[in-house]
């Protein structure tokens, strides 16, 4: 009952903010979220981290990170590969290298890159998902800013994918 309850609670306020940020430009959309309070010109350290390893996410960012991978499982779960990869192109993320079967970067703010980590489904496992941002995030958004950021991501392309194949 609690996670019904707590979906339901997060499409509320995830329906209220769409609300209030529709008609707006990405900079207003970016002075809203603090970047441009908080943006200090760090540059990126390139090393892509958890959210509950970012300043104090260890209760908020650790709880977002746990729901990505339950979300992302079951979104993945009947999905195919290759539709994947063409939704992550066709929101502008850039695949690079790893060693995982996907993983995409989107560049949300200057100097604020999401990477979506991605291991398809096999005989063996099913797929699972995670996003990080990268260790320099913290001077640019505080960690609510952060999550905020990572579930209209996680609509997004959850919301993409029903245009581009439902």
């Amino acid at each position: 009952m609690e996670n019904k309850d707590s979906k339901r609670a997060f499409n509320e306020m995830y329906m209220i903010a769409l609300k209030r940020l529709e008609n707006r430009s990405p900079e207003e959309i970016a002075k809203n979220a603090g970047y441009l309070d908080l943006a200090d010109g760090t540059p990126l350290y390139h090393q892509a981290v958890h959210f509950g390893e970012l300043k104090d996410g260890l209760i908020r960012g650790s709880r977002f990170d746990k729901t990505v991978e339950m979300e992302f499982a079951s979104f993945l779960s009947d999905k195919k590969d290759e539709d994947i990869i063409n939704l992550c192109k066709s929101l502008g993320g850039e695949i690079i290298k790893s060693k995982f079967d996907l993983s995409v970067v989107f560049y949300l703010f200057p100097n604020y890159p999401v990477t979506l980590n991605i291991w398809f489904a096999d005989d063996e496992f099913g797929a699972v998902g995670s996003m990080l941002v990268d260790k320099s995030a913290d001077n640019y958004l505080t960690i609510e800013d952060d999550v905020v950021a990572g579930e209209f991501m996680l609509r997004y392309i959850f919301e993409r994918y029903n245009e581009l194949y439902m």
